[in-house]
């Protein structure tokens, strides 16, 4: 997702450069159209790279914060468990005396 968003807003960004520059420079139109459609394709392939290696840290980033919710989760639950185990031994050994 992330990587063919980055790949379609820097390929228009670059042909809406390209186009401008072409145009300001005065080269004629068919000039202008085809380097533009150049920069389009180049910088969407750079795009799609960019993007693909943000969604690889996005996903790496969101898999490590899970770890640590279920390890934390997972002592906090071992913690409950140990307490309710002494609650219960010192119930039982109240009741005794």
């Amino acid at each position: 997702m992330i990587a063919r968003f980055a790949g379609g807003v820097l390929g228009l960004f670059a042909f809406g450069v390209a186009a401008t520059v072409g145009v300001i420079a005065g080269n004629p139109p068919m000039t202008v159209v085809s380097r533009a459609l150049w920069a389009l394709l180049i910088f969407c392939m750079i795009g799609l790279v960019i993007g693909q290696a943000t969604q690889m840290v996005i996903d790496e980033y969101v898999t490590r914060q899970e770890e640590k919710l279920r390890s934390s989760s997972d002592d906090a639950g071992t913690e409950a468990e140990g307490a309710k185990h002494a609650s219960a031994v010192a119930t039982k050994a109240t009741a005794t005396e």
